[in-house]
């Protein structure tokens, strides 16, 4: 106990004689309440588990695995001193939380960066919340370090590394599949769909990249062009997408018979022959496009008969990226057509916009607009509140589209970016017209929303639609600059109209600015 024998005792003090004989046993008794009870309870607040936090901690866990409650977990890590079991337990809601999309998740993960700054779950789980490409490369990049929580079987642990492996590689991937550096795109959407070919999104992307980015694959991006089309079966744009996906391998030279093989072939999943490392590249604000490794291509797509002579491909062009907020596709270059060009329009209408307030105005003028369409022009009618309705597909003939705006009715719901992303979407895949035009008819107000902001502005980039807005009550900041990014980024037009009387108005203008005039 030198400790003990230390400690100080003040200069030029004395005892008496009788008390001096017992202070020997004073310091002793000292001594003892010190290691008994002072020294363990500031061990314990240092970070040291005590048995009672371990019993908590073990009943915690067990009520969450029996029970799917994490209430006892969540009290146990708000109270429960720094250490190993408090990092463990925030470990356990996280992976609990992501898997139910809880937005508590990242209060949990924002947490335990605080003690393990490059955690790769909690990294994950902050980058999804705010889309940030790096911090998923970085969390990506200590993947390997992660270990399993005290109470949490290996198989399941592994496999929810494997699946967080998969998300981040396939979020990597889109995003820079977004930014058009297809090269990098392939690197981390291959891993990602070798891991599981079940995600749409992710195939379609890598399509697109095999087929058009540097160094081309069309084996591989017609399998995986193939492999969306089973995965959109009984969607509403499926059979669209279906018809859009063959006509595009006939015209590289394909045949009939050869891609119903290949939908036969990939419609129980896909097994890529090759698969980049899941070590990223350095981390980089302006990561270099990596040319992928050339293994043989899947034993599905050997038979792909050679691409007949065609045209030259468009280029795609690096995306500008700017400081926008989270789910607004970045601008790209597009190429200017003349005003007067024949198009391709899609006329998207929120619901609550035709409410008896208002429906006199809006069904009147759009009508209006739609009879002045032109023969070459052609238009659908899409109106959207929780969900998205399809109203009347394109089509020149003014009496279905005047129809389909009349029947559409009010309801409650606003999925305004669910319902962008799915118009732009269909009109990218089947419009005859080179030229591509959204007319959003919206307050601006999003909610309901399904899908997330990256699958939205992934599908705006890949559509090239000019997006052209009539924001009606739009009264909020949030919401007028919601619809200023679609039509900014898009290289289109934002309206407000404070009233009904201002809307037959701008309806005029925008027509005007398409070529077509009507009183």
């Amino acid at each position: 106990m030198q400790y003990c024998r230390a400690v100080p005792v003040r200069l030029g003090s004395s005892l008496p004689a009788a008390q001096s004989s017992r202070a020997p046993a004073r310091w002793s008794v000292l001594c003892r309440t010190l290691v008994l009870f002072v020294i363990p309870a500031l061990v314990t607040g240092a970070g040291a588990q005590s048995d009672r936090d371990v019993r908590l901690y073990q009943d915690a866990i067990t009520t969450l695995q029996r029970q799917q409650d994490p209430i006892d977990l969540q009290r146990f890590v708000s109270t429960a001193p720094f250490g190993h079991l408090k990092d463990d337990g925030l470990q356990w809601l996280i992976w609990e939380f992501r898997s139910s999309h809880d937005g508590r998740a990242r209060q949990w993960a924002e947490e335990l960066l605080k003690v393990q700054p490059n955690n790769a779950l909690a990294l994950a789980t902050v980058a999804d919340a705010e889309h940030q490409i790096g911090m998923s490369r970085r969390a990506l990049s200590h993947i390997d370090e992660l270990k399993a929580p005290e109470g949490m079987p290996g198989a399941q642990f592994e496999g929810l590394k494997a699946e967080l492996s998969r998300d981040l590689n396939g979020a990597i991937g889109f995003a820079f599949y977004q930014r058009n550096d297809l090269p990098s795109a392939r690197i981390y959407l291959r891993n990602a769909i070798s891991a599981s070919s079940s995600n749409a999104q992710y195939t379609y992307a890598l399509a697109i990249a095999d087929l058009y980015g540097k160094d081309p694959d069309e084996a591989e991006g017609f399998q995986m062009l193939a492999r969306t089309v089973n995965l959109m079966k009984g969607s509403p744009q499926g059979q669209q997408f279906a018809d859009f996906a063959r006509q595009k391998y006939i015209r590289r030279g394909g045949s009939d018979a050869s891609w119903d093989q290949f939908l036969q072939n990939t419609a129980g999943g896909v097994a890529l022959a090759r698969a980049d490392s899941a070590k990223p590249p350095a981390i980089t604000n302006t990561p270099e496009p990596v040319k992928p490794a050339t293994p043989p291509v899947a034993e599905a797509a050997k038979n792909l008969p050679p691409p007949a002579a065609e045209q030259p491909r468009p280029t795609t062009n690096a995306a500008v990226l700017e400081a926008t907020p989270p789910g607004f596709p970045v601008r790209t270059q597009r190429p200017l057509m003349p005003a007067g060009a024949p198009f391709s329009l899609g006329i998207l209408v929120e619901t609550a916009k035709t409410s008896p307030a208002s429906r006199r105005a809006v069904v009147n003028s759009l009508t209006d607009m739609v009879r002045h369409l032109r023969e070459d022009d052609e238009a659908f009618v899409v109106s959207f509140s929780r969900q998205v309705v399809f109203e009347q597909d394109l089509t020149g003939n003014a009496k279905a589209l005047e129809s389909a705006i009349d029947s559409i009715k009010p309801d409650r719901g606003t999925a305004l970016l669910d319902a962008v992303a799915f118009a732009a979407g269909h009109l990218n895949r089947i419009a005859k017209n080179q030229k591509k035009v959204l007319l959003v008819i919206s307050d601006g107000e999003n909610e309901n929303e399904q899908g997330t902001p990256l699958e939205v502005s992934g599908e705006l980039n890949a559509s090239k639609v000019e997006i052209y807005c009539i924001g009606m009550g739009a009264d909020s900041s949030d919401d007028r600059y919601r619809l200023q990014a679609l039509a900014r980024r898009t290289g289109g037009q934002v309206l407000f109209v404070d009233g009904t009387s201002q809307f037959r108005r701008a309806t005029q203008d925008i027509a005007k600015n398409l070529g077509v005039a009507f009183p």
